[in-house]
């Protein structure tokens, strides 16, 4: 099972960006877009400058990986929680519906009154054993009884996601493989130095 690389890190840059797999095309005069494929995400990591041995240590961690051929799960610190949640933990979160069109879902066992905002992230362990990561698009609510109402996400929800499903929302987690040739050690300043490579995401 991959093991979570990323915590435990200070980050410079820890970023989730999507690469949408689209084709664009020409149709009376008019440019359009269709998908190809799924959205997947792409992460790009540098680590906080620091001495050359705690640099070291931590690339020869993400060496271990043995190039493109490990996966790890690896987080983003842009928004390691929700946006309006300032507790320690969210433990026992669950899927509790999916929308039909696949894009919007409910999650049960929140905070009763928690306000959801549009930009939280939130991963889910699927039927596979992967994770699923998804970024809420719009805003949403808490009920009295911990059930949110609809929220839209990025990416589609894919089938192997399903009600009663574990979610994440404190450091949630995608699976990750390195990009080929990325993982670098760069002196940032004299006896500074950084860990810096991107990932994309591994969909089970």
């Amino acid at each position: 099972m991959p093991e979570t690389l990323t915590t435990g890190i200070r980050w410079s840059e820890a970023a989730f960006r999507p690469i949408w797999r689209q084709e664009h095309f020409r149709s009376n005069a008019i440019v359009q877009a269709r998908d190809l494929g799924p959205m997947l995400w792409r992460a790009s990591y540098r680590t906080f400058p620091d001495r050359l041995h705690v640099a070291e240590d931590f690339e020869a961690t993400m060496q271990a990986l043995r190039g493109s051929l490990g996966t790890f799960y690896g987080h983003t610190a842009r928004r390691c929680r929700p946006l309006h949640f300032s507790g320690g933990g969210l433990p026992g979160l669950v899927v509790h519906s999916i929308r039909s069109d696949r894009r919007a879902l409910r999650i049960n066992n929140l905070p009763a009154g928690l306000d959801l905002a549009r930009g939280d992230f939130l991963s889910i362990t699927n039927d596979q054993g992967g994770r699923e990561l998804l970024r809420l698009t719009t805003a949403g609510s808490v009920s009295s009884t911990g059930l949110s109402s609809w929220v839209d996400v990025v990416p589609n929800i894919r089938v192997s996601v399903k009600v009663g499903q574990e979610v994440r929302m404190v450091n949630p987690v995608a699976e990750l493989r390195l990009d080929p040739d990325t993982l670098d050690l760069v002196e940032k300043a004299p006896g500074a130095w950084c860990v810096v490579f991107s990932a994309t995401q591994v969909v089970r």
